[in-house]
């Protein structure tokens, strides 16, 4: 991203090149405990290419606020997770550790989330 130009007065350059990205996920939790509740997901990415990629995993979630899970990205990477959460604000933390043919080139990536939840999910109409 640093250090590139564009040419604006080259027609080429202005060829819409975007391709449509369609997601489909699903998820569900289980309770466990009364303080204890693991949560599956799937995540499945797709172009009109017709490349595709499925993300996997499962997290639980300790007391309502602690959470700590991994998570599997077909031929990319493997993604632990750790997040905090309370009543108005969310943390996380994760690693993607690389595994394809990218992971010779990179050490991985990191992630770091906030989450400020408006109203506390309620929805008031």
């Amino acid at each position: 991203l640093l250090n590139m130009s564009v040419n604006f007065l080259n027609s080429s350059n202005l060829d819409n090149k975007q391709i449509r990205h369609y997601f489909v996920g699903v998820g569900y939790t289980f309770n466990i405990g009364s303080d204890v509740k693991i949560e599956p997901s799937a995540l499945i990415k797709a172009t009109e290419t017709m490349r595709y990629q499925v993300d996997v995993g499962v997290k639980a979630i300790v007391m309502k606020s602690m959470e700590v899970g991994c998570y599997y990205r077909t031929n990319d990477a493997i993604i632990p997770y750790v997040g905090f959460d309370t009543k108005g604000v969310s943390f996380g933390y994760s690693y993607g550790y690389l595994i394809g043919d990218i992971g010779n080139y990179s050490v991985g990536t990191h992630e770091i989330m906030l989450i400020v939840k408006i109203n506390n999910g309620r929805i008031n109409l």
